[in-house]
């Protein structure tokens, strides 16, 4: 069940919504005409109840691989290799919603009180994460698809870059990347339209955000092909590839990312510095926006699973901040630096020894902290992922605008 709990976890932390998703059928034992508000529990033993809990939890997994066909490929199912999340319609926001109900309405015929130790946290988390998904639906995160630290303009390029999940071992990788970016076109296009009905509605983000987003579109937008991150996999193609396989995998390679991907990035590009932009609103905060103090609310929830107010996380903040500035008063005195905190703040950022002297010495300073974390972590923790971390440098297409 231990392994369970870490599906589930995965699952939910996977973007998007798709146009492609099946009715997975209920057990019959759990099978009710009833409402998920008003499902009464089916009769059953423990050792049914763990059997359909588990299946449930199984089935909902391999079902939102063709709602997130990106987070397949992260997950190892390369079948979803040349696949995209749907695009940003109603359509596919209504299947995601009905989805998310049906598999609510099916763990709520199971009894909880059938289930003990990681069963039971499972079916809670399990069916937590689903009306946590069901009450997201009636706020319109979908009409601000993008900012400056989060978004699929600069997901895509990580991906693309031959340095993610994304393979590019074989021929048939590359036609799986072919393919995944007429999907990631579509996808771009529709962030448009989202975003100019978010226009209509109010839903906009800030122009601060805004200000940050367009140079990272920008960075693509170049003139030779060559130039392009997305062009990176083309030079490390593997020695599997015939030389006569690469030529001719070089044109198309080529062809996509100058009439599929520029071309995608530069329509949202000048979107955003025509029509958004201007258009930006000069506040800051989701409860900005139309309901925004519920939306506010909501997203405490699904950030904190705590049942605190705005208010009352704003007074935690204070309190931490001003813990942490008598923290940083007693660094001050230990290494004999006079002057007020302020000025031993911006003696911190301006004194260069303070500061690596290459990308090669900041890389070893977080390895060496890595190595020290992972020391200390098993006093902590039992269950390990099976992979790695390792440390990286930001892309240049987002390290300047990305905070």
């Amino acid at each position: 069940m231990k392994k369970v709990i870490a599906l589930l976890v995965l699952s939910n932390f996977i973007i998007g919504c798709s146009d492609d998703a099946s009715n997975a059928p209920l057990n019959q034992a759990t099978q009710t005409k009833q409402s998920p508000e008003t499902a009464s529990f089916v009769t059953m033993t423990s050792d049914e109840a763990l059997k359909i809990a588990n299946k449930i939890f199984a089935d909902y997994f391999e079902e939102n691989k063709a709602f997130n066909p990106i987070a397949a490929t992260f997950l190892g199912d390369s079948a979803y290799n040349d696949k995209f999340n749907p695009i940003i319609n109603t359509e596919n926001l209504s299947e995601r919603l009905a989805f998310e109900k049906q598999y609510l309405q099916q763990i709520k015929a199971i009894n909880p009180e059938l289930l003990t130790g990681q069963e039971r946290l499972s079916y809670e988390i399990f069916k937590r994460d689903r009306e946590i998904a069901i009450e997201g639906a009636a706020f319109p995160s979908h009409l601000i698809p993008i900012n400056q630290m989060y978004g699929m303009h600069n997901f895509y390029a990580q991906l693309g870059s031959g340095q993610s999940a994304q393979p590019f071992n074989t021929l048939e990788d590359f036609d799986n990347f072919i393919k995944r970016s007429k999907g990631f076109a579509l996808w771009m296009d529709s962030t448009i339209t989202a975003m100019a009905e978010g226009l209509e509605k109010g839903i906009v983000q800030p122009d601060v955000v805004m200000n940050k987003v367009i140079p990272q579109l920008a960075f693509h937008l170049v003139d030779k092909v060559d130039d392009s991150v997305f062009a990176t996999p083309l030079k490390n193609m593997s020695d599997s590839i015939t030389a006569d396989e690469k030529t001719m995998l070089e044109t198309r390679y080529k062809a996509m990312i100058t009439e599929t991907i520029l071309p995608a990035y530069k329509r949202l590009h000048d979107f955003i510095v025509t029509d958004y932009l201007p258009k930006s609103r000069q506040s800051v905060g989701i409860s900005e926006h139309p309901n925004g103090k519920a939306w506010y609310q909501y997203q405490i929830k699904i950030n904190t699973t705590l049942d605190l107010t705005a208010d009352e996380i704003h007074l935690i903040g204070k309190n931490e901040v001003a813990r942490i500035l008598g923290e940083m008063d007693k660094v001050k005195q230990t290494v004999g630096f006079e002057g007020s905190l302020a000025e031993f703040f911006e003696h911190l950022k301006s004194d260069d020894k303070y500061y690596f002297n290459s990308e090669q010495e900041l890389i070893a300073g977080y390895e060496s902290t890595r190595d020290k974390i992972n020391k200390l972590t098993p006093k902590l923790f039992s269950i390990f992922p099976k992979a790695d971390y390792e440390v990286k440098l930001v892309e240049p297409f987002r390290a300047s605008n990305s905070r």
